[in-house]
């Protein structure tokens, strides 16, 4: 039986692994942006907090890194990270979302199952060092998504 229930632990089956869901900073309350067209920006998110950014015809976005693989709304964000360690990006729709540094999107460390959760629908974790990146957004079903950042 020991041997059993240590199988669907490690199998990722079974409560054991159930991702409590997010509160993120200031979800209920968040600031609004636009997104950007362009890689080119001025303006920066910064970690912490959340934001509420409406997006554009996915046609009319220059995407940083890659192509777009479905329909819907797009545009980017630049975030500038002030140290190394875990960048955590909530999402409240399906929209992909892909962290960008030097025209290259950065490989997932971990994406949490958010089964249940009102609000938040996913998370991402990416390992970041100090500098610019780009948060790009695309085939949202919506015209804007509530993205909330933190670091650790």
């Amino acid at each position: 039986m020991r041997v059993l229930i240590a199988a669907m632990v490690l199998a990722g089956s079974g409560p054991a692994l159930a991702q409590s869901c997010p509160k993120p900073q200031d979800w209920a309350k968040p600031e609004r942006h636009l997104a950007a067209r362009v890689p080119e920006m001025k303006f920066g998110l910064k970690p912490g907090g959340a934001v509420q950014i409406g997006l554009l015809p996915q046609d009319q976005v220059t995407f940083a890194a890659g192509k777009a693989t479905r329909k819907g709304y797009a545009g980017l964000a630049a975030i500038d990270v002030p140290k190394a360690g875990t960048l955590e990006l909530a999402v409240d729709n399906k929209t992909y979302v892909d962290l960008v540094r030097a025209g290259k999107p950065l490989a997932l460390a971990a994406e949490p199952k958010m089964k249940g959760c009102q609000g938040v629908q996913k998370m991402l974790a990416f390992k970041v060092a100090p500098g610019r990146y780009l948060v790009q957004l695309s085939g949202s079903p919506d015209k804007s998504v509530k993205i909330a950042t933190s670091l650790r």
